[in-house]
């Protein structure tokens, strides 16, 4: 990869910042391929149901679905008006830029072939609403029984498809920290 590949459209204005160009390039905190959803603070439900955006209580906490209905092209189209939980949010990845512990072309790296791997994935899952809806789903029919046990037996039959869906979690929560709630690990 080199400066060419780079996105270049700031969010902030002026020269994008290196967390920029990662969150530009990457996307994965909003298109569900970390997160089956995102936790609200309470205090910002009401803006972000005025933003059109549908909100859901589980476990007693307000959260919107992932993929996020607002994530669109490869883009935030509220980025100005998001939540203050997606504004706080940072990935594992995104904290250890921020730490100086890995420089951009290395967290480039990481992230494009993250989306090496999704894009192998997408192509033997393509119905799939997001890689980590998938995994919830594939969760609960594992624990099912009859019908409802018949995507955990199609993929066990798979070897292949569960082979890569493993190594692929594997990948995205040791360098993103994938989980099911955004923000479970953050506080915002």
């Amino acid at each position: 990869m080199n400066a060419h590949d780079l996105p270049t459209t700031p969010v902030s204005g002026g020269s994008p910042t290196a967390a920029e160009v990662l969150c530009l390039a990457c996307g994965f905190c909003c298109d569900g391929t970390l997160h089956t959803n995102t936790i609200l603070l309470p205090a910002e439900v009401e803006a972000t149901a005025a933003l059109g955006m549908t909100i859901e209580h589980r476990a007693g906490r307000p959260v919107f679905n992932q993929p996020c209905a607002m994530f669109r092209d490869g883009h935030c189209t509220i980025y100005a008006r998001r939540p203050q939980t997606c504004r706080h949010y940072e990935c594992a990845l995104l904290k250890r830029l921020l730490a100086g512990e890995i420089a951009l072309l290395q967290a480039l790296r990481v992230v494009r072939i993250a989306q090496e791997q999704l894009a192998v994935w997408r192509s033997r899952v393509p119905a799939a609403r997001s890689f980590m809806c998938w995994l919830k789903e594939l969760e609960a029919s594992a624990a099912s029984s009859g019908e409802d046990a018949s995507l955990a037996q199609a993929v066990l039959a798979d070897a292949t498809l569960s082979d890569h869906a493993a190594a692929l979690l594997i990948y995205l929560t040791r360098h993103f920290g994938a989980n099911e709630d955004a923000n479970e690990s953050n506080s915002a």
